[in-house]
């Protein structure tokens, strides 16, 4: 039939959605492309009816092919189901004078997956890692759960970017993997894991992939960032996904971290040194990986140290104003400090608290980078954890995460 200016063509999409603002309420324009150039005069995404409707702009007789490409850019998603090859129930129709047309089937059809974490349309795929430390080998726990059926031999392809391994990077390395999969591979130089299935997995099947520590696979040395894209993806022939965010916990390093004390004037050196047992002046440096927020707070466990409890004392740091106030937790030997202004990634930060809040050194003094001090920080951007035992979200085996050790320290010594 003819099809004139204004008229309409409407394609019914359910189970379709759009991230696009405004459209959860109702409908919004998408971008597209059209041949004949100029048929088009607009595309509009109904969120309500799950439609898209597509406005005629000029006069378009029988016969003439008709091609509309709706773009990436219009954020359109496919149903959390994803689409089958040749699936019924998407559908064509028009109200146009020259002939209506009702609902009719598109016949053909493409194969669409979808990849989600613990079920469809519940969560995005994720990845749990133990221990908790930047640049450490960790045990990796992959979750995620297809809408469509994956054959066996077909493989899920993973991308950690910034992750490094200990075996060489020039050639593929095969690395121990659990049924349902035959094998997994490590790519040194793409960062890429590849799991292959030994077996057909019927769509909805819950999938775990552990990878062993003992592997060598290295998380990234200056930790993840919530802007950090893992990816997974599949060529599954029954629903091919293209890569989709693999999500993550954020994790923080530090670096550069140094401890110094200054207690006393040594008139025959000439300089100020720590002194067992006095109170002493506490210089604590660091750059983090991460940003550092007003209000987060920088954890410093100083073994052994001692003094009465004391909250929100005054202390100087550069950047100026980054930090605030610090308070002494004597019963855990904890020095907590609390960002002011915060400090931005990879700012070398110095903090200085005065002896005068009477933090004492151990009576019977410091090693040099003595290993039982250690930092942490409580920071949304990447965490750098606390020494702990934490249990997986998915309930599998608690692990520890080894305490992040401040690694250079003077030593204040005893003369007996």
């Amino acid at each position: 039939m003819n099809l004139v200016p204004f008229e309409v063509i409407t394609l019914s999409l359910p189970g379709f959605r759009s991230a696009l603002p405004g459209v959860l309420l109702g409908s919004a324009p998408v971008d597209f492309t059209v041949l004949p150039a100029g048929a088009l005069l607009s595309a509009v995404f109904n969120a309500v009816d799950e439609t898209l409707d597509l406005i005629i702009a000029q006069h378009l007789p029988p016969d003439v092919p008709f091609l509309v490409t709706i773009l990436r850019t219009s954020q359109i998603y496919v149903s959390h189901e994803g689409i089958r090859w040749n699936q019924t129930g998407l559908a064509l129709s028009s109200s146009a004078a020259d002939g209506a047309v009702l609902p009719i089937d598109i016949t053909k059809t493409n194969a669409v997956g979808t990849i989600f974490g613990t079920a469809i349309g519940a969560d995005p795929p994720f990845l749990e890692y133990e221990p908790r430390i930047a640049g450490e080998a960790a045990t990796l726990l992959f979750h995620f759960v297809c809408s469509m059926v994956v054959d066996a031999n077909e493989t899920f392809v993973v991308h950690l970017p910034e992750f490094t391994s200990t075996a060489p990077r020039d050639s593929p390395v095969l690395i121990d993997i659990e049924s349902p999969f035959s094998q997994g591979t490590w790519v040194g130089y793409t960062s890429t894991l590849i799991f292959t299935l030994a077996e057909r997995i019927e769509a909805r099947t819950p999938l775990f992939v552990s990878i062993a520590s003992s592997e060598g696979i290295l998380l990234p040395l200056q930790g993840m960032r919530s802007r950090h894209r893992l990816t997974i993806q599949t060529d599954a022939e029954a629903g091919r996904r293209e890569p989709i965010q693999l999500h993550s916990a954020t994790l923080g390093n530090l670096a550069g971290t140094n401890l110094r004390y200054r207690s006393v004037f040594n008139s025959y050196t000439g300089i100020a040194q720590g002194k067992r047992n006095f109170a002493t002046s506490i210089f604590l440096g660091f750059t983090p990986s991460m940003t550092i927020l007003p209000g987060e707070l920088v954890m410093v466990y100083l073994d052994r140290f001692q003094g009465p409890q004391i909250e929100n004392v005054a202390v100087t740091s550069e950047p100026s104003g980054s930090f605030s106030s610090a308070s002494w937790m004597s019963g855990g030997n904890l020095l907590v400090l609390t960002a002011l202004q915060g400090v931005s990634e990879y700012t070398r930060t110095q903090v200085s608290i005065d002896s005068s809040v009477g933090i004492t050194l151990p009576i019977d003094g410091v090693k040099a980078n003595q290993t039982s001090l250690w930092i942490s920080v409580a920071a949304l951007d990447g965490p750098v954890w606390r020494p702990a035992v934490y249990t997986p979200a998915s309930g599998g085996l608690a692990a520890a995460t080894r305490s992040t050790v401040i690694s250079t320290s003077e030593a204040v010594g005893v003369c007996a």
